[in-house]
């Protein structure tokens, strides 16, 4: 049976660096060239932009500005994806994950109780790492279909497990195939405080 998890990426392109560098060379040699010139990139940490656009209630961190008014649900973004192959906007949902290494990507769950991982643009930008799950956020950048490694799934288990967090051997051992998922790169996000 396949698996179909969604993946959002922020930022514009596939990232499948972990929240370290020593692991991002390792995960580098199994991807695209289109996605290893995105990776060789990453390394070029760009200054995080102070919003100048306030939102009330909310805290910005990334490089783009990040529409509240133009936010569409995480299900029609799927649609627009499964409709039209990609979508660029703004989402609005509710996190039930951060990393807790450094706040390089966040997950989120839509009304199907989906899982979807958000990952933001060249590792430029995090959230906090304390970020509670429940927390409303507003994200900008670009979903497309692509597929996550059983390495890169591996990796994020790794990450988990390095965190302090309990990680079992059957997480590890029901990781049988790649994913087809969504993965959405944005470049900006806004967190409700």
């Amino acid at each position: 049976m396949k698996k179909t998890v969604f993946t959002f990426m922020i930022g514009g392109a596939f990232l499948a660096s972990s929240c370290s560098s020593e692991t991002k060379n390792e995960n580098q040699e199994q991807h695209s060239q289109s996605e290893q010139h995105d990776e060789a990139h990453s390394d070029e940490h760009k200054e995080e932009v102070k919003a100048n656009f306030p939102v009330d209630g909310y805290e910005f961190y990334g490089t783009t500005e990040v529409k509240p008014s133009e936010a569409i649900t995480v299900e029609e973004m799927v649609v627009k994806v499964s409709t039209d192959g990609a979508f660029e906007g703004n989402v609005a949902a509710v996190l039930d994950g951060v990393c807790k290494k450094q706040g390089c990507w966040v997950t989120m769950t839509n009304k199907n109780g989906e899982s979807v991982r958000v990952r933001f643009k060249d590792h430029s930008f995090g959230v906090p790492t304390d970020t509670p799950e429940g927390t409303e956020v507003i994200l900008r950048g670009v979903a497309t279909m692509d597929t996550t490694s059983m390495d890169l799934q591996k990796h994020y288990l790794d990450d988990a497990k390095e965190a302090g967090q309990e990680v079992s051997q059957e997480q590890y051992d029901a990781i049988t195939e790649d994913l087809i998922e969504i993965s959405f790169i944005s470049d900006g996000i806004l967190v409700k405080k």
